[in-house]
């Protein structure tokens, strides 16, 4: 069996405070249950082409799985008896490493107290996608795991795999500096083409001037002209060329081919022609006319130029195509026989001469110095496309773009597979190393847009439309998922792992529970109460630690201290601090609808705080503040059997159905909108996120007191999982 099978090196950041980034290696291994290995390696191993034997590990004790995990031998038997399948794609590699770092987790890493099969993987906070779902059962849910750290036994009650690049250390370093880079080098690009841009216009201003001189003689020709004498044709198509050249430079609409522009040309400048279209005369292929050579010419290469995306190339293409030196653009030797052999046009020849000679040396100087700057200024702008091998093999490439230079060493060359590079960090998603190894230019530019549509979506929180590239990706999170890297000669990812510093088991389990909750309960609260701290997508340890060693000594210091019954003073006054601990209470379980909806909202009325409902509700609905602050006078349980509190849960409860009505009212309204009122979306849109809003609120604090009252009548606590939060409903 011809496994890929590679050390494995966990980079583990927890919540043990003032611990460093960690690697996870088997001197972290302990059990109190059972005795260590003494065959094991120092890293676990990973094999990226075959799936790990769940049915086996399953029917292992510990000490058979850490030597699966810990010694390359074992490893290569067990999968020789398992007889599992090679895969040889990238894409199916992939899914194998993704799925076996999840097999590893659950066998290493099981978490039975406080919360059943606690293991995450960041992808999901970004992208709100669950693509592992289904691999989450564990078998080993039910045992308790732990870690030796300096000494101290640590029990493992956390495990989050950073398996995005907004949360992965190195990704998200690359997401950052590219958009930077990005916004700077928009910044140096105005000024590169800053010089380019004013010959630009002295040269267009020379054409404008040349194009006219022509159209006045011409006119003057005409006005002389007999009554039964035809316009000279030759005059004609000439100016119309000209005149069709400058708009088909200098117009960046795509989807007029030079032909079309030409032909309105003639129609704009010959009366009898205005209403005739696709004359065989006017059809310029079938007619011998002055420049009919760079007519074809141009029409040859007219769809190629206008495939180029990019708009300096393609203007740089145009310009070089028709000002080459081997093209008779401006004064031709042919026009002059034309003129001169025209008894009605042999009047105006020396005017012709006289003025387009003398344009014609002019406007070549100015091309010069025009396609210079131009050249100059599409080099600078070579990073759009230049793919990055090619750079890593002509580093010269980089000598006039410092700013370019400084972002592709610090952040693209330590991506890519080469042979000169010694220390790179290989990417696991197969699908970002493909860009990054492309020699395609489109590919560099897919790249460069996918890294602005990330920053811009996740991290600006602004509305950004998903890069579009046939047959690549479906959605977004195949590119945003990071995969297993490969560093020199082993793989590479980032836990998170969360511990309580001691050893919990089932005889001391209950215990710890109520101090753990307390100290958790307060983790939640700490987005809420510091609400400009909370970002949906970012992963982060616990930030506390429950000491096992501690509780205990607070047990043992307080084992016989009489406990004092509280007198309870009936009162349904106001306590200064009702409002905000209620405030901080009431909507932690809804709080990410509650954000998706003001973002909503705040797309309408920038100046929206996301973070803070109860302002926008004060300034746009004050009946339904007032009776959620009303009520918050009730917290007190002492307070809840008076006359008020049943009064303002009445409204309350009123105020639910009204909004929640009107809200299922709006959602009809958008799925029955047609393509004639989408004018309307918005506004329908804007009333659909508001009702719900209002309905969430106030059904949020009817809820919270009716889960309020003795134990018989309170609801039982129950965990829901919101992205990384735990939320106690």
């Amino acid at each position: 069996m011809d496994l890929e099978v590679a050390p494995l090196e966990i980079k583990l950041n927890t919540n043990i405070p003032n611990q460093a980034s960690i690697s996870f290696t088997s001197s972290l291994l302990h059990h109190p249950s059972y005795t260590i290995p003494t065959n094991i390696e120092k890293y676990p191993y990973l094999i990226s082409n075959a799936y790990f034997p769940e049915d086996a590990l399953r029917n292992m004790d510990w000490e058979e799985r850490i030597s699966f995990f810990f010694n390359l031998n074992t490893m290569r038997n067990t999968m020789t008896n398992e007889m599992i399948g090679i895969k040889t794609e990238p894409e199916e590699k992939q899914l194998v490493e993704n799925r076996n770092i999840f097999i590893l987790i659950k066998a290493l890493f099981p978490t039975k107290y406080f919360v059943h099969k606690n293991i995450h993987q960041t992808l999901e906070y970004v992208t709100g996608e669950q693509p592992e779902r289904s691999f989450f059962f564990n078998p080993f849910s039910q045992q308790f795991s732990y870690s030796r750290l300096n000494n101290q036994v640590y029990t493992n009650i956390r495990v989050t795999w950073k398996n995005d690049l907004l949360n992965h250390p190195l990704y998200y370093d690359l997401v950052k500096n590219t958009y930077e880079f990005i916004i700077k080098q928009q910044k140096e690009d105005i000024r590169a083409t800053e010089k380019y841009a004013k010959i630009m216009v002295k040269f267009n201003t020379l054409l404008r001037e040349y194009v006219s001189r022509m159209l006045g003689i011409m006119q003057e020709y005409d006005e002389n002209m007999p009554i039964d004498k035809d316009q000279n044709y030759h005059a004609l198509l000439r100016v119309a060329l000209v005149n069709s050249v400058y708009q088909w430079i200098n117009y960046e609409n795509t989807d007029e081919t030079f032909v079309k522009i030409f032909i309105m040309n003639i129609k704009q400048y010959n009366n009898e022609l205005k209403n005739k279209v696709d004359e065989k005369y006017l059809t310029p292929r079938d007619v011998d006319f002055v420049s009919k050579t760079l007519f074809d010419l141009i029409e040859q290469k007219d769809d190629y130029i206008n495939a180029i995306k990019d708009p300096l190339m393609r203007k740089k293409a145009k310009l070089e195509l028709v000002f080459n030196e081997d093209v008779e653009f401006l004064t031709t030797n042919r026009l002059l026989i034309k003129l001169e052999n025209d008894k009605e046009l042999k009047t105006y020849f020396n005017d012709y001469i006289n003025y387009f000679t003398s344009k014609e040396d002019e406007m070549k100087a100015v091309y010069a110095n025009l396609i210079d700057e131009l050249k100059q200024a599409v080099d600078f702008q070579s990073y759009k496309r230049t793919p990055f091998l090619q750079i890593s093999s002509q580093p010269d490439l980089l000598k006039n773009n410092a700013t370019y230079r400084l972002y592709y060493v610090n952040n693209i060359e330590k991506l890519l597979d080469t042979t000169s590079n010694k220390v790179s960090v290989i990417p696991g998603n197969h699908k970002l190393y493909a860009l990054l190894h492309s020699n395609n230019e489109e590919d560099v530019t897919y790249f460069f847009d996918f890294m602005e549509y990330v920053y811009e979506k996740y991290i600006l929180y602004k509305s950004s439309s998903l890069p579009v590239k046939d047959d690549f990706i479906q959605n977004a999170s195949e590119l945003i998922y990071t995969g297993v890297d490969t560093l020199k000669d082993q793989k590479q990812v980032h836990f998170i792992l969360d511990v309580i510093d001691g050893e919990v088991n089932d005889e001391n389990k209950s215990t710890y529970y109520c101090p753990f909750m307390n100290h958790y309960m307060g983790f939640l609260l700490s987005d809420f109460t510091q609400p400009n701290t909370f970002v949906k997508w970012k992963a982060e340890p616990y930030n506390f630690i429950v000491s096992t060693s501690a509780i205990q000594d607070k047990i043992t210091s307080t084992e016989n201290k009489p406990v004092e019954e509280p007198v309870l003073v009936p009162t349904s006054d106001t306590l200064d601090d009702n409002w905000e601990k209620f405030k901080n209470l009431v909507n932690i379980a809804s709080r990410e609808k509650i954000v998706d909806s003001l973002l909503i909202l705040k797309k309408q009325n920038p100046a929206i705080d996301e973070t803070d409902e109860f302002a926008f509700v004060q300034t746009n609905n004050p009946s339904l503040f007032s009776a959620i602050k009303n009520i918050s006078k009730h917290i007190k349980k002492r307070d809840l059997n008076t006359m008020g509190f049943r009064e303002n849960l009445q409204t309350l409860k009123e105020f639910t159905n009204n909004y929640q009505s009107r809200f299922v009212y709006n959602k009809q309204l958008l799925d029955d909108l047609s393509t004639e009122q989408i004018d309307q979306y918005e506004k329908i849109n804007k009333d659909k996120a508001e009702n719900e809003l209002y309905a969430i609120i106030a059904n949020n604090a009817v809820q919270y007191f009716q889960q309020k009252g003795g134990r018989k009548t309170r609801k039982k606590v129950k965990f829901a999982k919101k992205n990384n939060i735990v939320f106690i409903e």
